[in-house]
């Protein structure tokens, strides 16, 4: 499939680590009048074994290439674009090459949320997921996280301790290569201890201002 018609574009990739809200803003800016690429959406998928919890079937290659190109040709190149920092295989699929290349060159925004609230809100989604569904997703990370630590997930969450399986799944996805994106491109930096989606993509929106 051939190259879209728009490159290139003042790209800017929302990056953290997991619990960091970084897909929910990205939705918040697509449902506000911000051009933000929903790569999840596309893809029918998050990247993670815990996909099903919120998505089902993928599209065919076919049709996620045609539909990013679509979104891509739409967006205005005198305003900032956000996509969330995703690895270049997204479930059954993969990013194209113009892609991967353009984001491994765009200027990263790094959510530095504070842990005790990435836990909390980690926590909420394991709250409201189907226990079944989420058992059978957890059961997929069996041989990374190790028999000890899977047991303890698996405990966790049938007693309703949330909190101490989402610390289980923190401490692994935190020290996983190609999760924490590398620091090294970081234009921006937001501290966050209390989440408000409006307010922080507020935030954002204007430090992006101030660097055009």
């Amino acid at each position: 499939m051939s190259l879209p018609q728009q490159l290139p574009l003042r790209l800017y990739v929302l990056a953290g680590l997991t619990g960091s809200g970084k897909s929910e803003l990205i939705r918040f800016f697509r449902d506000n009048n911000t051009q933000a690429l929903d790569l999840e959406t596309l893809c029918g998928h998050d990247g993670s074994v815990f996909a099903s919890l919120r998505f089902g079937r993928q599209p065919t290659s076919y049709q996620f290439h045609k539909q990013l190109q679509k979104h891509w040709n739409r967006f205005d190149p005198g305003r900032p674009v956000f996509l969330e920092s995703e690895l270049k295989r997204i479930g059954n699929l993969n990013l194209p090459d113009w892609l991967v290349n353009t984001m491994a060159t765009a200027d990263v925004i790094w959510l530095d949320v504070d842990r005790g609230l990435r836990r909390e809100r980690l926590a909420g989604i394991m709250a409201t997921a189907a226990p079944g569904r989420f058992l059978d997703c957890l059961q997929k990370l069996a041989y990374k996280l190790g028999p000890e630590r899977q047991d303890r997930a698996i405990r966790f969450f049938n007693a309703g301790d949330f909190g101490a399986t989402a610390d289980i799944l923190m401490a692994y996805y935190d020290a996983t290569p190609g999760y924490a994106l590398s620091t090294e491109r970081i234009k921006l930096r937001f501290p966050i201890d209390r989440w408000n989606t409006p307010e922080i993509a507020e935030q954002i929106l204007r430090a992006v201002d101030g660097l055009s």
